[in-house]
């Protein structure tokens, strides 16, 4: 099974959760969707983050600023206008969404699911595991795909 944790406010989780889709259905391969809060995994375990936004890098941040709209053009989901949107043209209760997320149950859940991933390794979002292989970002999927067919060809 892949374990997927992730936080919406992140854009690399959106390309990671659209691209993730379709490598687990080829390889018949569960996903358990693991949601966390990406700002309580950098207080924890990566600070840096906030020192690089509130000091980027001039270029670095152009850069990645275009690398983003290079993989794709999509809204920000980490707004919750998006979020409506989006569950809308899935069909998706908006209002039951925004309930359910809204609960302390699941708020618990998202705190316990935060802790999991740094307690493993995990410093960001969106991050992987497959066993206790930790994959971080869109752009390993290919190497998350090489590890599961390695584990079938093992098992053969």
């Amino acid at each position: 099974m892949i374990e997927f944790f992730f936080d919406c406010a992140s854009p690399w989780t959106y390309l990671a959760f659209h691209n993730l889709q379709p490598l687990a259905a080829e390889l018949n391969e569960p996903v358990h969707w693991r949601p966390v809060l990406v700002g309580g995994i950098f207080n924890a375990v990566n600070p840096s983050v906030y020192a690089m936004r509130d000091n980027p890098v001039p270029i670095k941040w152009a850069y990645m600023l275009k690398d983003l709209q290079d993989w794709a053009r999509e809204e920000d989901i980490s707004q919750d206008e998006v979020l409506l949107k989006l569950c809308s043209q899935v069909g998706v209760d908006a209002d039951a969404f925004l309930a359910g997320i809204a609960q302390p149950a699941i708020k618990a859940q998202l705190k316990a699911n935060t802790e999991e991933v740094v307690a493993r390794g995990g410093f960001g979002s969106p991050t992987l595991f497959f066993g206790d292989d930790m994959y971080f970002g869109n752009d390993r999927l290919p190497l998350l795909r090489a590890a599961i067919l390695r584990r079938y060809a093992a098992a053969s």
